[in-house]
This record gives structure tokens, C-alpha cells and sequence, in this order.
């Protein structure tokens, strides 16, 4: 699938072997943790977002990256939608925005999940290099 963007469908993706899975529509918010432990890396993205399609690119050489040199459990997600919840056809990404309280974009979250136990997160707001953030993802692994 290619990457989320101007016109895929709003919802939670993940990135698995090397591709972007629309992962969820419907249903529940993203949960940190849902998956076990390790290291969970969100990407709220609007669509609308005239910086999120500056950062997007930085995204996009970050996953690459963090998969090659990082060797830890990670899980990586874009929760997107048109414009946070209010313009949002995916009930699970509109959901996971009011969750988590995104109210600027891009934002990334980061937790560091152990023992079914989030013991570390931090909330990135703005733009980021593909650098900046593997440095600090690594603090989390």
C-alpha cells in the first residue's frame, strides 16, 4: 500500500516490512501498548496540514532509518485524518486524536511500553529531521 496521504482513507496505519497497513477504520482509539511491549512512535497527520506535508518527508527517511539501526521492538503508526477530528471519516483516528489530546499537527508520541506498563512518554510537537528524531527514539530502546 503506498504511504497515507491525500486521498487514502482516514485511519490508523502501521508500518510492517517495509509498507504502510490500514490497520483500522472502525472501533477503538489506538491504545499505547495494544501490541505488547516495545516502542510506539505516532504520527498524527491532517491531511489539511501545510506543515505536516513538510514533516511527511522527514517521516518517511525516519522509518526507514529507525528500522535499520534500532534493534528493539518498535511499533510505528499514522493516525490520519482530514482535519483532527472534526473533519475525520475514520471513527478510530478521530477517536485516537481526543485520546491522546492532539491539538496541533505534526505531533508525534512516543512510549516506551514494558511489562504491559507505559514507563516513559513524551509528546513531540512540530516539525522534526529524520536525525532529530531517531536521537531521540533512541533514548526509548
Amino acid at each position: 500500500m503506498p504511504k497515507p496521504g491525500p486521498g487514502s482513507p482516514h485511519g490508523i496505519y502501521k508500518y510492517r516490512n517495509g509498507d504502510w497497513i490500514l490497520v483500522r477504520r472502525d472501533g477503538a482509539p489506538l491504545s499505547v501498548g495494544e501490541e505488547g511491549d516495545g516502542t510506539y512512535i505516532i504520527y498524527f497527520y491532517n491531511i489539511k496540514c501545510p506543515a505536516c506535508r513538510i514533516f511527511t518527508p522527514q517521516w518517511e527517511a525516519f522509518t526507514k532509518l529507525a528500522f535499520k539501526k534500532l534493534n528493539t521492538t518498535l511499533h510505528i503508526y499514522i493516525v490520519l485524518c482530514e482535519w483532527f477530528s472534526s473533519q475525520c471519516t475514520s471513527p478510530a483516528a478521530a477517536k485516537t486524536f481526543n485520546e491522546m489530546d492532539v491539538t496541533s499537527t505534526p505531533t508525534v508520541v512516543i512510549a516506551k511500553v514494558s511489562n504491559g506498563k507505559t514507563v516513559d512518554s513524551t509528546i513531540l510537537p512540530g516539525y522534526r529531521s529524520a536525525e532529530e528524531l531517531l536521537k531521540i527514539i533512541k533514548r526509548y530502546t
